[in-house]
């Protein structure tokens, strides 16, 4: 991990948005590390397409998915009624359990680390049948840069303005169930909310925040996938630079 990196996790710890915002300037600035002060991810690659939100329209990953919205739906909904007990967030990595301000963050894992992914597929055919389909999902989280689950954010529920780790992924979530009141604000722009059956697209590297100020609890599929400037050959390389944090 470079010094600027330890730094801004530091400053990052300790709630300081400001701080780290302005140590990012001076980075890029210098032309040290970081091409935007509200994107800090502790692996960046440069020369990649970056804006904080992209089209949905133009991945087929989210034309297959909103294609299977209905059959997805209706899996999470048998999901949950044999699967109460969701995984809280942060049980496997602390970073992502930090995040959270207020409530309580909880998901089920289709694709990524963790031993119960086979057979949560084989509880959600469709929806596994659908992510089985996009390979810049599926080698995003064989190779460890990435992950597809569903995210259930509880009532009043908020997480802390973050960064991700890369920019070399992008980020989809599949509106599944979405009360009002709830929204997600990335690269410090204005707040978005979701739509049951759509997707949208961001760059989890930049700053992004979310909220669930309702009654009810928010569910989308998460998934991420492989940045579309990157091409397959390079994923496996890519990868193990990501990991190495550098």
């Amino acid at each position: 991990m470079s010094l600027h990196v330890w730094l801004n996790r530091v400053l990052d710890a300790q709630g300081d948005l400001d701080a780290c915002r302005h140590w990012a300037e001076k980075c890029v600035f210098r032309g040290i590390l970081w091409e935007h002060p509200y994107q800090r991810p502790g692996h960046f690659l440069r020369g990649l397409k970056s804006q904080p939100w992209h089209s949905a329209q133009q991945f087929e990953l989210c034309r297959r998915l909103e294609s299977a919205y209905e059959a997805i739906k209706a899996e999470l909904l048998a999901l949950s009624s044999v699967h109460p007990e969701w995984s809280r967030v942060g049980g496997r990595a602390a970073h992502d359990g930090g995040l959270i301000q207020s409530g309580d963050w909880q998901e089920v894992i289709l694709l990524g680390d963790s031993e119960h992914c086979f057979a949560n597929r084989q509880r959600c055919p469709a929806t596994s049948t659908a992510l089985a389909s996009r390979p810049e999902a599926v080698e995003c989280a064989r190779l460890g840069v990435g992950e597809a689950l569903f995210s259930l954010l509880k009532p009043h529920t908020s997480l802390r303005t973050h960064c991700g780790p890369t920019n070399m992924r992008l980020t989809c979530h599949l509106g599944l169930i979405v009360p009002d009141d709830c929204h997600i604000i990335a690269g410090g722009g204005p707040p978005r909310k979701w739509k049951e059956g759509q997707c949208i697209v961001f760059d989890d590297s930049y700053e992004h925040s979310v909220e669930n100020r309702s009654d009810q609890s928010r569910v989308v599929l998460l998934v991420n996938f492989w940045h579309p400037d990157l091409p397959p050959t390079d994923w496996a390389r890519l990868a193990t630079l990501a990991s190495g944090g550098g």
